[in-house]
């Protein structure tokens, strides 16, 4: 009976993972089941072994998962299961016009909100008009989202660099002779 509990509770896990942790649950869950196997094999309980170990190998490989980054390899988040907003974000990607753009994007939250590269990407549109207050909030919005989106957190620092360094240009020119 634990053991139905135990896969009852790993599907339900599989329900909310994102791919990457998909990926590593299944290599976590391969590998403990093999080791469980073996391990259980020295008792005469093989199968329970390989059960036991496949589930505290899918667990582990979850949170390795969550953890993990794969360098070079960029996030998609536009991608996300949110048809709603999809056809937002297509359109806008396309528009050269940035007031249009904004608006396009702004439609597509609506019915993402949680989306972190469209918050980055609204977040680029309004430094491109020079809305530099509303590209920070945007920025930083994709940053609560998604802490790891590092498009967001490039673009953050880049627009504080600048902020820094336009500041400290109009406090020269104050004391210029």
């Amino acid at each position: 009976m634990n053991v139905r509990l135990l896969f009852l509770a790993v599907a339900m896990l599989a329900a909310c993972a994102t791919p990457q942790q998909e990926r590593a649950t299944t290599t976590g869950a391969l590998i403990g089941a093999t080791a469980g196997a073996v391990i259980g094999a020295q008792n005469d309980r093989m199968a329970e072994g390989a059960v036991v170990g496949g589930v505290i190998g899918g667990l582990t490989g979850a949170l390795i998962g969550e953890q993990q980054r794969q360098p070079g390899r960029p996030r998609v988040h536009h991608h996300s299961r949110c048809p709603g907003g999809e056809r937002f974000f297509n359109r806008a990607r396309r528009e050269p016009n940035m007031h249009e753009k904004i608006e396009l994007m702004q439609q597509g939250l609506s019915y993402c909100p949680n989306n972190a590269a469209a918050h980055n990407d609204l977040g680029v549109a309004y430094y491109r008009i020079g809305n530099h207050r509303l590209a920070a909030r945007h920025f930083k919005r994709a940053l609560a989202i998604d802490p790891y989106y590092e498009p967001a957190r490039v673009n953050l620092r880049r627009l504080r660099a600048q902020h820094r360094r336009h500041r400290h240009h109009d406090n020269d020119d104050e004391y210029e002779d």
